[in-house]
């Protein structure tokens, strides 16, 4: 496979697609002789409202600490000291001297939020091309999908345990897994990722599957099985899920096609483009292949899949039936209970309401 690195600037605001705010502190703003204008939240008092809350407020707080320094009767005793007094001199007194011997080396103020200052993240395109590369991938898939949690990550990588233990070997079976899956249809799979060039850290992955031709010609008579749940009733019930998932990709994909089989971004990048850089890699491809394209999407993955001319056909759930009524078999229903959206891109993305058809359900009607 060979080697393509296509660099980036994400650039992220508070507007827009709701990136970390840009922070400075009061002396970089008289250095550069920037003002910064007052933000306000989503609630806010009028003015003169506003301003006679603050006097109540101040008024009621200076009789407060007035009276709550004074001792409860006169002539206190040692046991009937308010020591209050004390222990705020103390800690004056201490602030002050702290301050005059070290923090005023360090303190630059309190930082202003500036919604209207953008700040550049150099990111980096770049297809896996690797094994060793797919350790850091694997990390940055775990922590996407465990935060927060997604109930179809404990379907394909379920941990056997509940210990420090358990969850590391299930790591390395899904990394293990993901390679061995990778290599075994190399001609369709394309592992991406954008990395932090800053850091090095990986932002985000996605993995494509390229199908130029009809990927379900020879779809095999015997269902697959979920060979990595234990054999038993819980594997049944994964195969059922399975087969629920596999369903309408035969109905809908059997067709030259691209599909996005996995994308994810570490918590730490969200909202900072990384996700469309990851989208927009395969439907460019797809548009100069002429093809459509396909994502079964989480509720909060729609948004980004709609800006890139994706949209969503129908609702589906996941839901396999335990084959025997017992509480623990139950509970892992519940835990397996998975609700996404089936979306699909027509080629070049341009879907018009009540004018392009989609296919399926053409022939359905």
């Amino acid at each position: 496979m060979a080697s393509t690195q296509h660099t980036s600037s994400a650039v992220a605001s508070s507007y827009g697609d709701g990136a970390l705010d840009f922070i400075k502190s009061p002396s970089a703003e008289m250095a550069t002789g920037d003002t910064l204008e007052p933000v306000w939240g989503p609630f806010r008092l009028p003015r003169a409202v506003g301003i006679f809350v603050n006097i109540l407020a101040c008024a009621y707080l200076i009789l407060i600490l007035f009276f709550s320094f004074w001792p409860p009767a006169v002539s206190p005793t040692a046991a009937t000291m308010n020591y209050s007094v004390l222990m705020t001199g103390a800690v004056v007194i201490f602030s002050v001297i702290y301050y005059l011997l070290h923090a005023r080396s360090f303190y630059v103020g309190p930082v202003i939020e500036d919604i209207n200052k953008e700040i550049t993240i150099p990111l980096s395109l770049q297809l896996v091309n690797s094994n060793a590369e797919f350790h850091a991938v694997i990390d940055c898939e775990w922590e996407a999908y465990e935060n927060p949690h997604n109930p179809a990550w404990k379907f394909f990588y379920p941990i056997w345990g509940n210990d420090a233990s358990s969850r590391a070997a299930a790591i390395q079976e899904s990394l293990d897994r993901q390679i061995k899956l990778h290599h075994s249809r190399a001609s369709v799979s394309n592992w991406i990722k954008v990395v932090d060039e800053d850091t090095g850290e990986v932002a985000g992955a996605a993995l494509w599957l390229v199908f130029e031709e009809n990927p379900y010609a020879e779809w095999p008579k015997e269902k697959p099985t979920c060979t990595w749940w234990p054999e038993g009733p819980k594997r049944a019930m994964a195969d059922e899920i399975m087969g629920q998932v596999m369903v309408p990709r035969l109905e809908r994909m059997s067709k030259p096609h691209l599909l996005i089989d996995l994308c994810f971004v570490r918590p730490s990048y969200r909202r900072r483009g990384v996700g469309k850089m990851l989208v927009e890699w395969g439907t460019k491809k797809a548009d100069d292949m002429g093809i459509e394209s396909f994502v079964e999407s989480t509720l909060s993955g729609k948004p980004l899949y709609e800006s890139c001319g994706y949209v969503s056909t129908d609702a589906f759930e996941l839901n396999p039936t335990p084959p025997e009524d017992t509480p623990e078999l139950r509970k892992l229903q519940q835990d397996l209970i998975f609700t996404g959206y089936f979306m699909w891109r027509p080629v070049g993305g341009g879907f018009v309401e009540g004018k392009t058809v989609i296919p399926w359900k053409e022939t359905s009607a």
